[in-house]
């Protein structure tokens, strides 16, 4: 009996990073499983055999709904942005050193 494949949750399916994870595990025989805000534009991975899920990192439901018979989840943040999944009018761009950087005075 053959052992099942992992099903591997992928965040941010759509972007630069996210969709290029998704294609290398897909190409590595993993069962993808995308998480996208947009449907429409996942139709490439969606195409590749790609599980397509529409959820928001603000909408808990519909994350725990994503989360549902996955082995593996993988979350990856663009670099310079201080994560904030509560709300996204209050990232904090961050310095080289990682610390905020100042915006000024407002």
């Amino acid at each position: 009996m053959a052992a099942e494949r992992e099903r591997v949750l992928v965040y941010c399916a759509n972007g630069f990073q996210g969709q290029a994870i998704a294609t290398a595990l897909l190409g590595s025989d993993y069962r993808v499983r995308a998480l996208v805000r947009d449907k429409t534009r996942a139709a490439q991975l969606a195409a590749a055999g790609a599980e397509i899920v529409l959820a928001d990192l603000g909408d808990a439901p519909s994350l725990r709904a994503a989360h549902s018979g996955v082995d593996v989840a993988v979350m990856q943040l663009p670099s310079g942005v201080a994560p904030d999944v509560t709300s996204r009018k209050r990232r904090t761009p961050l310095a080289p050193s990682g610390r905020p950087a100042s915006r000024g005075s407002s």
